[in-house]
């Protein structure tokens, strides 16, 4: 009925789930035809008017350019060090007088001579023998 074909349903290729299996190719076929007229957020508004449980997939371009997720600035920008500046996903909670601070992963390796120098007590230049030697990789 929400897609305005109602004779689908008496239609003896999918009156039943064993039917509607036999025929799936034909049917998905039919309800691709349907959805190509309008977008997913029409066929997701008129599929929910009617009752039916539906939410349209969305990928990581359309959430950026989704006005309410926008509007909770869901996503924030951060500067990574290869990777440049990307829009990373927010913490799902706000606070009214504090910013979450994100921090980006760190790199493969990138704090390994700090680790060693001044955690492990390695000289530098005993670091800088293992690293040459390949002790690291």
């Amino acid at each position: 009925k929400a897609i305005g074909r109602p004779e689908w349903v008496k239609d003896l290729r999918f009156n039943t789930l064993e039917h509607r299996k036999q025929n799936e190719d034909e049917l998905e076929k039919l309800i691709a035809e349907w959805t190509r007229q309008y977008s997913s957020e029409d066929v997701m508004y008129r599929l929910q008017k009617a009752g039916v449980k539906a939410g349209a997939v969305e990928d990581r371009g359309d959430l950026l350019k989704d006005p309410q997720l926008a509007h909770r600035n869901h996503f924030v920008a951060i500067k990574h060090a290869e990777l440049g500046e990307y829009d990373y996903v927010d913490s799902g909670f706000r606070l009214d007088k504090v910013r979450p601070m994100i921090n980006c992963a760190p790199l493969f390796g990138e704090h390994t001579q700090y680790v060693c120098t001044q955690i492990l007590g390695l000289s530098q230049e005993e670091f800088n023998t293992l690293f040459k030697d390949g002790a690291f990789v």
